[in-house]
């Protein structure tokens, strides 16, 4: 029944060190002793609670509003202040088993609760345990956040009873759990829903592994378990992550329970959920990111990728169709084909990630009297970087390349990028099976068979007699070039088919910024030369479907600028130019046009104009010019502004968004870190 009401409080078994400032104090020393709360500790709002040492453990309640709660376990702990406010916590070093439990009620709302225990760099067990109530619901616009962190390589999460960072007036907060394993439990709930929109859950990872947040080794969610990221009045559902690290052959998720990010009853779109890991089980699971009035949002169950390498899983022939990320040995499809089997490697539409199939190491036939076929076949791009070739054996080698191909089924986006060369000793080689679909309105576009000839060596197509097709567009992008050559020792040589345009084009590279970076200083600083010689750089522009989804697979998928803007003030406010390179200079320096905008998100901007619900027609392309622009929201919007003039605009600069290399209008003063 006791009580300590503070402005704030440490409470720690450690040392309080020497050399330690007023921002900065430092922790640590031989101590081993347990912080142990049964009472009600209470800071001022604003103010922080910190309980420090090997062993923490809340069976009480500790709350500080608008503030920080600390509970955290290890044998060396920094605690970071800017005046009388605890910004920071970390951990230092672990010389023990670190635990950090919570049994009671932990509040921070408006502020922040981070249960911490272990070090980074620790092989030490260590553990962040609750069966209580932990809230930050948000308090006004002051929105709440929620830290569960087990470092090391033996650290576990484990979560029952309620994490909480609702808010039932505004936007929900965020709640992070990482860890090597991370848990939650049955009968958990772990809840971000919120008034105007549902917050951000991350468990055992951030969105497709990034955002910075460490990617667990296990993760589980039980069958009773709820995680919620709702909108419970007008706004959108939010974000929820459960996922382990896709890249290590060892990580599992089990998701059984309840997913929830549903956009508000009153209007708003559904939000995203990501569930992901090398093995991946999700049976049972009940997952909802519908919504009553407004767009349906996205379960991300994305494709897998296989790699073809020096060493890796072994195949014996027939089709191969992965289970998770694979790495494949060269070597086993070669044995394949050695001894007469035809291969087939696919990628499809459940799993961690984007579905691309990458030859990393080099296939060599190198005997074998039979005719054989290996065929590379992609939910998203295959990418060559290292040669295909049939160096002995009478029989032929058949080769099939193709993208954009979910076992028949196409979005448009994939390709194949060759970076180089094939020699299939008579057999053809395939490059897509022309399927057409209705691509940015234009019916019958050829799909999975675009080819982009890159690399920094001269590329050769050599069949000995078989034919070539390229079913799509061809981009040639190395300036060695490249050489196809049909000719046979005896006998006719084979058919070469171009289904599409030939076009030289350029290259493309992420430059990876370790600061704020807008989109007026990348143009800038992108820029070498005037964009019209061989060798110039400058923000990369768009004008096919091939670029496009060559410049976005360059780029790993990840939000960067484009080179487009909508120029004002030149009489035509609502219209997309390319504004770099070759482009830039049309028009008097004023850029090619290539869109035309019809509103925005906030006011009714035209005849079709968007207010928030429904759809508009955002605008047509100008003389057929190819666009990408997201439909979800839908794209162009001018999110902020109220109309498309300069003083009304609110985003009117470029960018690349997604895994499928779309487009989104956005304001040039936003940072990309």
């Amino acid at each position: 029944t006791s009580q300590v009401n503070v402005g704030g409080l440490v409470a720690s078994t450690l040392d309080l060190q020497s050399g330690g400032t007023p921002v900065r104090q430092s922790f640590g020393g031989h101590g081993t002793g347990s912080v142990i709360n049964q009472g009600s500790i209470h800071a001022a709002s604003g103010g922080y609670v910190a309980m420090l040492g090997n062993t923490v453990d809340n069976e009480g309640v500790v709350s500080a509003k608008l503030g920080t709660v600390a509970l955290a376990s290890g044998s060396a702990v920094t605690l970071t202040f800017s005046g009388d406010r605890l910004l920071q916590v970390q951990v230092d070093t672990s010389t023990l088993r670190s635990l950090a439990s919570n049994h009671g009620l932990v509040a921070a709302d408006g502020g922040t609760v981070v249960m911490t225990a272990g070090a980074k760099d620790s092989l030490l067990a260590s553990s962040v345990n609750s069966t209580g109530v932990i809230s930050a619901q948000s308090v006004a616009d002051h929105n709440g956040t929620i830290v569960l962190s087990a470092a090391g390589a033996a650290g576990s999460v484990t979560l029952g009873g309620t994490v909480d960072a609702s808010s039932a007036t505004a936007k929900a907060g965020s709640i992070t759990a990482t860890g090597h394993s991370v848990e939650i439990s049955s009968g958990a709930r772990i809840e971000a829903t919120g008034e105007t929109g549902g917050g951000s859950i991350r468990i055992g990872g951030g969105w497709e592994g990034g955002e910075g947040v460490a990617q667990a080794a296990s993760v589980k969610v039980a069958s009773s378990a709820t995680i919620d990221a709702s909108a419970t009045g007008r706004g959108n559902g939010g974000e929820i992550v459960v996922r382990s690290d896709v890249n290590d052959p060892q990580s599992t998720a089990s998701v059984h329970g309840t997913l929830l990010a549903t956009g508000g009853p009153e209007g708003g779109d559904g939000g995203r959920i990501e569930t992901s890991g090398h093995w991946l089980d999700v049976a049972g699971a009940v997952v909802r990111t519908g919504a009553t009035a407004g767009r349906a949002g996205e379960w991300l169950l994305d494709p897998f990728n296989v790699t073809i390498a020096s060493t890796g899983t072994s195949v014996s022939g027939g089709t191969y169709t992965p289970g998770a990320d694979s790495t494949i040995s060269a070597s086993s499809i070669a044995s394949a084909l050695d001894a007469g089997s035809s291969v087939t490697i696919t990628t499809g539409t459940s799993g961690g990630s984007i579905g691309d199939i990458q030859v990393n190491s080099a296939i060599a036939k190198t005997s074998g009297n039979s005719d054989v076929t290996l065929t590379l076949q992609a939910a998203d791009s295959v990418i060559v970087n290292q040669p295909i070739s049939n160096t002995g054996g009478t029989g032929k080698l058949n080769v099939n390349l193709y993208a954009d191909n979910d076992n028949g089924v196409h979005d448009g986006v994939g390709v194949v990028i060759l970076n180089n060369s094939i020699s299939t000793g008579g057999g053809a080689i395939n490059f897509g099976t022309g399927s057409t679909m209705t691509v940015n309105g234009a019916a019958n576009t050829l799909v999975g068979g675009d080819v982009y000839v890159g690399g920094t060596s001269a590329v050769d197509l050599t069949t000995a007699g078989g034919a070539v097709a390229i079913n799509g567009q061809l981009i040639i992008a190395n300036t060695g070039g490249l050489s196809v050559d049909t000719t046979a020792t005896s006998g006719s040589a084979g058919n070469v088919t171009f289904a599409g345009t030939i076009d030289s084009g350029d290259t493309y590279a992420l430059i990876s910024s370790f600061g704020n970076v807008t989109w007026t200083a990348a143009l800038a600083d992108a820029k070498s030369g005037v964009g019209a010689a061989v060798g110039d750089t400058y923000l990369a522009t768009i004008t096919s479907r091939l670029e496009n989804a060559v410049a976005s697979y360059d780029a790993q998928y990840a939000q960067s600028w484009l080179g487009a803007a909508r120029v004002f003030n030149i009489g035509t406010d609502n219209q997309w130019r390319w504004v770099a390179g070759p482009e830039g200079l049309q028009n008097n320096g004023n850029g090619l046009a290539f869109f035309t905008q019809n509103g925005c998100l906030t006011g009714d901007c035209s005849a079709g104009g968007y207010s928030g619900s429904g759809s508009f027609n955002s605008g047509t392309a100008i003389n057929g010019a190819y666009t990408n622009w997201n439909p979800g929201t839908p794209e162009p919007n001018n999110y902020g502004g109220t109309n498309l003039s300069q003083s009304g605009s609110g985003e009117w600069a470029l960018q690349f968004v997604g895994t499928q290399g779309q487009w989104n209008d956005l304001n040039p003063s936003s940072h990309f870190l």
